[in-house]
């Protein structure tokens, strides 16, 4: 009885514990211009360092436990985005992002656009038009992507 009770307090307290510190739900975007153009620029560094080749402003730009979803549903870590990147088993001829929207919520920024790719990859052709999510998080003072996520987008 005694260790029931002593449990269901220990669980009582973890659970005021974590509700305090969880962000609200109902939390509006906020508009700040400058972490708009920092995100906005390191996008664009992004892009230009996919079609270069350059892993190492990519390694710069993404953090540790990035996570990518491609448009075919496959799961990639950093390291396997930034070998197929570096080692040329993907290379880009064109890659345009068009950011339909950029959400702040402190130090996390939600960009959502679409993307124009040409390129090959292994057996295959890269051309299309994909919806894109990125979740971009400042970390030690600069923005890092956390995850992207790549959704065919429907033929008009």
């Amino acid at each position: 009885m005694k260790n029931k009770r002593i449990m269901t307090t220990a669980l009582a307290i973890l659970a005021l514990s974590c509700s305090s510190v969880a962000p609200a739900a109902d939390k509006e975007p906020i508009v700040d211009p400058q972490v708009e153009k920092e995100v906005r620029a390191a996008e664009k560094q992004r892009v230009e360092a996919l079609l270069k080749g350059d892993g190492e402003v990519l390694k710069r730009l993404m953090a540790d436990d990035f996570t990518y979803i491609t448009h075919t549903g496959e799961l990639r870590l950093k390291a396997h985005r930034l070998r197929d990147i570096q080692t040329k088993a993907i290379r880009y001829t064109f890659l345009s992002n068009d950011i339909v929207d950029l959400r702040i919520y402190g130090d996390t920024v939600l960009v959502h656009g679409f993307t124009r790719r040409k390129g090959e990859a292994p057996g295959r052709k890269l051309d299309g038009t994909y919806r894109f999510t990125r979740l971009w998080v400042k970390k030690d003072g600069r923005w890092q992507v956390v995850h992207t996520h790549l959704t065919k987008a429907p033929q008009e």
